[in-house]
């Protein structure tokens, strides 16, 4: 058995970047909210303040830019800890259904996206737990977790006759899309914590295992960073 990566640091970047993008996705939502008032008030008055106007046209594209680019950074932090995650697995010396580089790719591979990432995280958070303890904990909270990650990632527009209905109704999908988002957000913060918990456990078991034995070096006990 040879010991697995210390995970903790991908775990706190993980929770980092998500409660960031917590934050813009309420500005996302705050934006549409602005939109969505405007779009009433042209439909019912016929006017608009200008000022309104022009704070929303300037920060609009801003708030846009900002979920876009912390969008990519959590997608790219978190799947570094899940893929580290799903490697430590096999380095403990469990099997694993799929590579650790499948764990990473199968979330931008179409269909294989909709199930392999859910399965690899209920892999991850059981077999983590089975190293140290059989009181497993369910993983109910992953299937509500995967629903509202789908739900909220979901794009779609509806046309209608009319641009301000058009508008108005899509508006209302972004800010309904932004709602779910959040506790999306909320539950994947707790899974990230629990796993990494999992992992503080299983390092434990793992030294405890160890004491009196002569760990050997190995090209793998020596990969730090790759995985």
């Amino acid at each position: 058995m040879i010991p697995i990566l210390d995970n903790s640091d991908r775990a706190r970047h993980a929770v980092l970047f998500f409660w960031v993008y917590s934050v813009v996705i309420l500005a996302f939502i705050g934006t549409k909210c602005v939109l969505l008032w405007e779009v009433n008030e042209l439909q019912t008055r016929g006017n608009v303040s200008d000022t309104l106007t022009n704070v929303y046209n300037w920060i609009s594209p801003l708030v846009s830019l900002s979920t876009f680019a912390i969008f990519i950074a959590v997608i790219i932090v978190f799947i570094q800890w899940f893929r580290r995650a799903y490697h430590n697995l096999q380095r403990g010396g469990n099997y694993i259904e799929n590579s650790e580089g499948a764990a990473a790719w199968y979330w931008f591979i179409p269909i294989l996206n909709f199930s392999r990432p859910y399965k690899i995280m209920k892999e991850i958070w059981y077999e983590t737990q089975g190293t140290y303890t059989s009181d497993l904990k369910s993983h109910g909270i992953l299937r509500v977790w995967w629903i509202l990650f789908l739900l909220s990632n979901f794009r779609f527009e509806i046309n209608v006759s009319g641009k301000s209905e058009s508008l108005m109704r899509n508006t209302i999908i972004d800010i309904s899309r932004g709602i779910i988002t959040i506790p999306a957000i909320l539950i994947a913060i707790y899974v990230v914590k629990q796993v990494a918990s999992f992992e503080e456990q299983y390092m434990q078991q793992q030294k405890i295992e160890s004491l009196g034995t002569i760990v050997p070096v190995t090209e793998d006990n020596q990969e730090e960073e790759f995985y």
